[in-house]
Formats: structure tokens, sequence, C-alpha cells
């Protein structure tokens, strides 16, 4: 089933859907050693400026170096996001530009924060403003993370929306501590054709932003990766995905696993409870959440 069709069914069913990769590819944060280069350029251009006799040259020198320096802010500021909305107040500030120098000075960090970057981005694309957060399943499902948990639910319980609103706020951790946090890839299980869930998880954070293969083999040695296979039913091989996710939890079992599915068959039953994955029955909205809920759709509707 194509992209389009799959978007289609999610929108007619009303459900939440995946983000999709960017439509352009999104080039890396700059590292440490750009900066180092144009830093001593711009400062050899301005002692020669200094130094230097005649008439034209020292003025070209000076007005050089200072575009140099010019351009280092632009990068610093465009690149790495210190936009004017992220400095409202002045106490937010140490912490930006300490997030700043850490990606400019550990790739694995600016890998990581370029990555949840726009993954945020992209989630805020297929948001649906009216739905409503179930903030104790959250914060129990939070706290099972860790240990890796799986969600089971039938349609409309909101899985996916459970799934997002955690991805937002490991977003938020990573940015917190771009070399400590776990960082979440979202797998679509409906797009998962082929391949190993490590090949998956590696192509699926790739189709955001472009991570080295050794950084993401980095990641995953460290555990550093809450890795998210949203909706294994849906998948056109489901036995074969668990199996899959199964062998991985195996070769790499520090990293978390969080993963969705309708209620399965026994045949496939018995594959999700060789899993070392924590169970939470999703129940569907009560009546007051469902007024709730119908209430924010009628708001939007009005937008």
């Amino acid at each position: 089933m194509t992209s389009t069709r799959l978007d289609s069914l999610d929108n007619l069913l009303d459900r939440q859907g995946n983000p999709e990769p960017p439509a352009q590819p999104v080039a890396p944060a700059p590292s440490l050693w750009l900066y180092v280069v144009m830093s001593l350029a711009a400062i050899g251009l301005l002692v020669t400026a200094l130094t230097a006799g005649g008439e034209n040259w020292p003025s070209f020198c000076l007005n050089l170096g200072s575009d140099i320096i010019g351009a280092i802010l632009i990068l610093i500021i465009v690149e790495h996001r210190l936009r004017q909305d992220e400095l409202q107040v002045l106490r937010r500030f140490p912490l930006t530009m300490r997030l700043s120098i850490i990606m400019a000075l550990f790739p694995d960090a600016r890998h990581a924060v370029g990555f949840v970057r726009v993954l945020m981005g992209q989630m805020e694309r297929v948001a649906k403003p009216y739905l409503e957060s179930r903030q104790n399943l959250e914060e129990a499902i939070a706290a099972k993370l860790p240990d890796g948990v799986v969600l089971i639910g039938g349609t409309g319980t909101g899985k996916t929306t459970l799934i997002h609103r955690i991805v937002r706020k490991q977003v938020i951790e990573v940015m917190r501590e771009p070399r400590k946090a776990r960082i979440p890839i979202l797998v679509a299980c409906q797009r998962w054709i082929d391949g190993d869930a490590e090949s998956v998880l590696l192509k699926t954070m790739r189709s955001f932003y472009p991570v080295p293969a050794g950084i993401f083999q980095r990641f995953l040695r460290r555990d550093r990766l809450l890795c998210i296979f949203d909706s294994v039913d849906e998948a056109l091989l489901p036995l074969e995905r668990l199996q899959a996710i199964a062998k991985f939890q195996e070769e790499y079992p520090g990293n978390a696993v969080l993963l969705s599915t309708r209620p399965l068959s026994d045949a496939l039953q018995s594959s999700l409870s060789s899993l070392k994955l924590e169970r939470f029955e999703i129940p569907h909205l009560n009546a007051d959440e469902r007024a709730r809920l119908q209430e924010l759709r009628a708001r939007q509707s009005q937008v």
C-alpha cells in the first residue's frame, strides 16, 4: 500500500497518522572543524590587514575577515536553530549556548539533535490538535519504557497518539541531554517491507536526517535508542516482524523497545509473548473522554 493510500485511510478513520520523512534531504549541521578553519582564516586576514602595507590590500583583508566572522555567526544562528523565538527570555540563553557548544564538539550529539528536530517538525505536520491527552496512561507507560513496552488495543483507542506524545517528551530530553538521552526512532510497520529491525531503524532514521552509519552503530552500542514499532499487526508479514524485533532485543538488550498492535491471533500471540515487553491494554475512551473529544473536534472544524 502506498504512502498516499495509507494517509487517506488514516484520515478516513480519523486516526493519528505517523510523520513522513521530509520531501527534501536535510543537510547536517556544521562540525567544530568548520568553525575552527573559518575562525583561523578570519584571524589571519585581520592580522594581515593590520600589518600589510599598501592602500587596497589591508581594506580587502579587513572586509573579507569581517565577512567570514559574519558567516560564522549566521551558521550558529541558522544551522543550530538559535532563533529569536528560542531566546525569548534571558535565562534560556545559557542552556541554548550549552547545546550549541555540545553539538559543535561532539558529532553524536550533533546528529542526535539534528534528527529529533526534523522528526518533531514532521510530527507537527500530521498532529491532530483535537486529540485528547491520557495523562495517567502516558505516565505509566513512560515509567516502564526502559524495560520495554507493548501497547495492545483496538482501533480508535489512541495507541499512535500515545506514542506521539511519548516521542515529544523524549525529544525534549534529547535537547536537554543530547549525549545521554534515548533517541526515539518511530517505525510505521505498514512501511516495513523487508530487512531486519536494525536495518529498518537505520533506514528510518536516515530518511529524516543524514545520520552516518557509524554514528547509528555508536547509538546502538551505547544503548541510546528508543526503538518504536507502531502497528505491527498492520505489517505485510507481522509474524516475521515480531521475530525480527525479538532477535533485535537479544542482540541489543540495552536499547528500549516500544511496540503497538491491535489484539493478535493465537499464532501471532505466541510470538508476541516471546518478546521481553511489559504489556499495556489500552482501553477505549470513556464517556467523558468521548464527549471532550467531540467538543474539541467541533471547535477545530470551526477554525
